[in-house]
């Protein structure tokens, strides 16, 4: 380029906006009267992006703690396999349409699994980089990709624990009776229109992957463009220098003191500029990483905060003993629940128990969790931008930037994921959650009384006029079981009618004497008509739904 060709290096900039294009222009901190070593220096500084050796501990240690914890994971989705069905998304039908929900627990699971793999990955790579002093800028276009999959298991995870858990979904089969336990709280509802739920579950996924590879090979397009035009413009002599400063090599070189000229100061000006313009990109998908944490704090909030209000009203109903009458506020019935409130039986069904109390903790972790560590995560990627545009590039060093976040990243990864990961491999381990869809395990309910109206059969009036044999007494304990509901009253007075299953009305086969000797002496005696059937009814006050053959109404843990 000649000197007549040459812009004007004093021409007025714009300010750097992440929506505009950088230009040489704009790389104010290369101008006349800098030297050549200077300016190689600069260079050397941006087109290097040197690391310090003791982010290695740190990346060594965030390494150890990602196999660490990718182990853990590994066995616990082995285990739970083992145990039983496992999946992902379900469909749960509704009067609405079929809903599609999502394991709650696991799928948060295998996207901090998947996080840990890409970002091992990467710390290998920043090593080993390190190591061989090779710039940092070959992988520094590709840091904002290991957060995909963390961004969209936490959203995926968010989406099935509201749509399944909340007091205000439509799959909610109590729905309207949260105002009955007292809760103050108002609960953000989930729309009726299945096509719009299941639509919200796939779509922003699909957006967030798109644009996060679309700017990812953007960043990394501009920084071989800018690598290639490097070589083409900057002299050997140049490039020399540069290559002996990242191995500390370097030695004084012919014109080091020399004035660098406009012509040189604009070549390198053009090759900051591309360098950072694949910065830029990088700042972009950072900027959206942010926004899509922070726009997931939010569901954690409205649905997270108030579904464990409810969980705790709902345990605290359970208690047959009324609380303690401080126990009045959330924090108040949370603090009695951990301390004192722990069910010392695990089978009782009408009260609390032990596998409601262990729901309720877990489900209180679970949000916790998801409230303190995605402002966590959030945070580097806002001190990325924030530290880097427009300062950092302004300043010719986004260097330090750099660093503190890698330092940042290794720090918080060792400290959420570690226990993230612990958490979830200790809450499905528990043989309690092998039937859990999720954290979709507890139904808001109201205490049910159950009133017991039993009517003999025939078979119950031999017994009770002793003309049955003793053998036949004898097997026939223990055999009332019940089976099959039918629905015979309306929904003023429930009744839900348990018909006897063929081992009640029959015993088991006797001896054909036996059979003939009964038959014998009952046609010499006349019954009452009493039925042949054996019905026992249990009238349900306060149920919102008949129990059918088909229902899913069950007071145990393994029907939620």
């Amino acid at each position: 380029m000649s000197a007549a060709m040459v812009p004007d290096l004093d021409a007025p900039t714009r300010a750097l906006s992440l929506l505009r294009t950088i230009t040489p222009d704009d790389m104010i901190f290369l101008h006349r009267g800098q030297t050549q070593e200077q300016l190689v220096k600069v260079l050397y500084n941006i087109m290097h992006a040197p690391q310090p050796r003791r982010n290695r501990i740190w990346l060594l240690a965030s390494e150890f703690q990602v196999i660490v914890t990718f182990l853990v994971c590994t066995v616990m989705l082995i285990k739970k396999r083992s145990l039983g069905k496992l999946w992902i998304i379900t469909k749960r039908d509704s009067c609405h349409g079929t809903f599609y929900v999502a394991n709650a627990v696991f799928v948060l699971v295998v996207g901090v699994a998947v996080y840990l793999v890409a970002w091992g990955v990467t710390a290998l790579v920043i090593a080993a980089f390190s190591y061989a002093h090779l710039s940092s800028m070959e992988w520094w276009w590709v840091i904002p990709l290991p957060w995909v999959p963390l961004v969209i298991g936490a959203y995926v995870s968010i989406h099935g624990f509201a749509v399944g858990c909340s007091p205000g979904s439509p799959l909610c089969s109590v729905k309207a009776q949260h105002s009955n336990l007292g809760c103050k709280w108002y609960y953000l509802a989930i729309p009726n229109w299945p096509a719009l739920v299941n639509t919200t579950l796939i779509l922003p996924c699909v957006l967030f992957f798109i644009s996060a590879i679309g700017l990812v090979s953007m960043s990394g397009y501009h920084y071989y463009h800018a690598k290639y035009l490097a070589r083409k413009l900057l002299s050997l002599e140049i490039l020399h220098e540069i290559h002996a400063l990242a191995h500390n090599k370097a030695k004084p070189f012919t014109g080091d003191q020399l004035v660098a000229s406009d012509q040189l100061i604009y070549t390198a000006r053009r090759v900051t500029a591309a360098y950072f313009e694949s910065h830029r990109y990088v700042c972009i998908n950072l900027a959206i990483f942010a926004a899509a944490s922070w726009a997931l704090f939010i569901p954690c909030i409205i649905y997270g905060l108030p579904n464990i209000v409810s969980l705790v009203d709902h345990v605290c109903s359970r208690y047959p003993d009324p609380l303690p009458p401080n126990c009045t506020t959330f924090f108040q019935k949370l603090l009695y629940l951990i301390t004192k409130g722990r069910p010392s039986s695990s089978n009782n069904s009408a009260q609390i128990n032990l596998a409601t109390w262990k729901m309720t903790i877990l489900a209180i972790v679970y949000v916790n969790i998801l409230v303190f560590c995605i402002p966590a995560f959030a945070f580097v990627p806002i001190y990325i931008v924030a530290g880097s545009y427009p300062k950092g590039v302004l300043n010719g060093d986004i260097v330090p930037v750099m660093t503190t976040a890698v330092l940042a990243i290794s720090l918080i990864t060792i400290a959420s994921c570690t226990f993230f990961a612990s958490f979830c491999t200790v809450a499905t381990l528990d043989p309690l959650f092998r039937a859990a869809i999720g954290l979709n395990v507890i139904r808001t309910q109201n205490p049910k009384d159950i009133t017991v109206v039993q009517h003999r059969s025939r078979h119950e009036q031999k017994i009770e006029l002793g003309l049955t044999s003793p053998s036949m007494l004898v097997k026939q304990q223990g055999q009332l079981s019940l089976s099959g509901v039918q629905q015979v009253k309306p929904q003023s007075e429930r009744m839900v009618a348990f018909k006897a299953s063929m081992s009640t009305i029959t015993s088991r086969k006797v001896d054909e004497e036996e059979d003939k000797e009964e038959d014998r002496e009952e046609d010499k005696i006349q019954y009452p008509d009493y039925p042949r059937e054996e019905i026992r009814h249990f009238q349900v006050h306060g149920a919102e739904e008949m129990a059918s053959p088909n229902s899913d109404l069950s007071f145990t843990k393994s029907s939620i």
